[in-house]
């Protein structure tokens, strides 16, 4: 009996390590449909303080929005993001990815992978 116990909580210690190191995908699309830009997108939580480690699709600016308003700003300007997008503590939260939709595209796509901090 002490030994399932023992190997119960060894496999709950292992799996907790597990899920902390987890990256978290947030996904987001703007697509013009008749003159009306589209959002597409999920809202993902992110549970632990996290930082972006890559970003891809679409280059173009985005923002993290919490509840419909804006909580970090990504502006997209030769060849890399201002601020850093790796320079970013993103917060726990309920988080949805806008990708700016700019004049002359009909449609874009921005993904990006967040990481746990340890």
């Amino acid at each position: 009996m002490k030994k399932n116990i023992i190997l119960i909580l060894f496999l709950l210690f292992i799996f907790s390590l597990q899920t902390i190191n987890a990256q978290i995908i947030i996904e987001g699309k703007q697509v013009k449909k008749s003159q009306n830009v589209q959002f597409e997108g999920t809202a993902i939580y992110v549970p632990t303080q996290s930082k972006i480690v890559t970003v891809s699709g679409s280059k173009t600016s985005f923002s993290l929005r919490v509840n419909n308003q804006t909580k970090y700003q990504f502006y997209y300007d030769t060849d890399h993001y201002e601020p850093p997008t790796y320079s970013i503590i993103i917060e726990p939260g309920m988080y949805e990815l806008y990708p700016d939709l700019p004049p002359d595209l009909d449609s874009v796509f921005i993904s990006i992978t967040i990481e746990a901090i340890e």
